[in-house]
């Protein structure tokens, strides 16, 4: 099968003939002058160079007709949809871009390197590598601040969020991450697996940066205007006189104005319904709710409306201020009073009765005070919560 001509040696023959017959136009005014180093007669020369132009403007003509041939070899290979043909083409013209594209690459059946032995060495003919879509996972990830470069990266494992595929063969994902302080790039390779002993995997490795990290705790204290209450009887309300400072220690890598702040109220007694034992304020943007408990006992005047009752005759406040910032670091600060003369046993269960959630300052509506109307949670006294998640 013709090979056709190389597109650059073609050029080249597009140049020689018209440079040969200037040459020869200025050898013929030399006349019968003879080359006197070489004792050659100006004739010969002459005589060899309109040969050579022969020749070179023979090869061009034969150029063009292999090329012809092949085009006419490329349509039919295709038509007929021969890979084998448009495979053998590729190999015979390496420089034509059209049927580089059409014979196709590993995993085909195919012998797609022109190698000598035309062996079908599917690993080492596979030349694509893999592509991976992480569309999604920049959008859904780049949004959120993470408490770690570790967390940050967890998200692009999430599935479904970042996929890869090879036009060859199966493809794994792996993740990794840069630790900075505010920041992480995360890099994701895909690998498409080789095959027998291949040392050279394909891989496409792809680095999404600039996730958003914060890994320190917001600073919560708060604090209560008396350690104890003299009490006073059933329906007399006072006033803890609360106050608690929260604030973002991650500032800059976060927006503080973005930090939530949840005030919960326990107590080691709950009345029954009918009598609440706290009344939170809504709180103006940028100030501390006011919260108001009843200065009461179960042993004292709530005595008969009491659902649990201290052993101790005491009445513990529990007041626990936790705030999380928007990588989901929390730290929480807990202050109490007592109402009663004696103290309570730390051991005594606490439960829920009032609770407010504030987002920069301002009450999340979605949480109300509870007054005392059921039992939603319950801890231990004394419990400290400080995490980061």
């Amino acid at each position: 099968m013709a090979s056709g001509c190389d597109s650059e040696f073609e050029g080249e023959l597009a140049w020689y003939s018209p440079a040969f017959d200037i040459i020869d136009k200025l050898l013929d005014a030399a006349g019968d002058a003879v080359i006197e180093f070489l004792n050659i007669p100006i004739k010969i020369v002459q005589f060899v160079l309109q040969a050579a132009s022969k020749l070179f403007a023979h090869m061009n003509d034969v150029c063009g007709y292999l090329d012809g041939y092949v085009q006419l070899a490329l349509v039919e290979a295709t038509h007929e949809n021969s890979r084998y043909a448009l495979q053998e083409l590729a190999c015979r013209q390496p420089h034509e871009e059209e049927l580089q594209l059409q014979r196709g690459y590993g995993c085909d059946g195919l012998d797609n390197d022109c190698d000598s032995d035309k062996q079908i060495d599917e690993c080492e003919e596979d030349i694509f590598p893999p592509e991976i879509d992480a569309k999604t996972a920049i959008v859904q990830c780049s949004s959120e601040y993470y408490a770690s470069a570790a967390k940050a990266e967890l998200c692009f494992h999430t599935p479904g969020l970042v996929t890869a595929v090879d036009d060859c063969k199966p493809v794994r994902l792996e993740f990794g991450h840069t630790d900075e302080s505010c920041s992480t790039d995360v890099s994701i390779t895909a690998i498409a697996e080789g095959c027998g002993e291949r040392a050279n995997e394909d891989t496409t490795l792809l680095v999404v940066q600039g996730i958003k990290i914060d890994g320190d705790p917001p600073h919560v204290e708060c604090s209560i205007g008396s350690p104890k209450m003299t009490g006073n009887g059933a329906g007399v309300f006072t006033d803890l006189k609360l106050s608690y400072v929260a604030y973002d220690t991650g500032g800059k890598c976060t927006d503080t104005s973005e930090l939530k702040v949840t005030v919960e109220i326990l107590s080691n007694e709950v009345v029954e319904t009918g009598e609440e034992m706290v009344s939170i304020s809504k709180p103006a943007p940028g100030t501390v709710p006011s919260v108001f408990v009843e200065n009461d006992t179960c042993t004292s005047g709530s005595n008969g409306k009491c659902k649990i009752s201290s052993p101790k005759k005491s009445r513990r406040y529990v007041v626990q201020v936790t705030a999380i910032d928007k990588a989901g670091n929390a730290n929480m600060s807990e202050c109490s009073t007592i109402v009663g003369n004696q103290e309570v046993d730390p051991s005594d269960p606490l439960f829920t009765i009032g609770k407010l959630e504030l987002v920069g300052g301002v009450e999340n509506d979605a949480v109300s005070p509870l007054g005392r109307t059921g039992l939603p949670s319950q801890s231990k006294a004394g419990k400290r919560q400080a995490s980061n998640p």
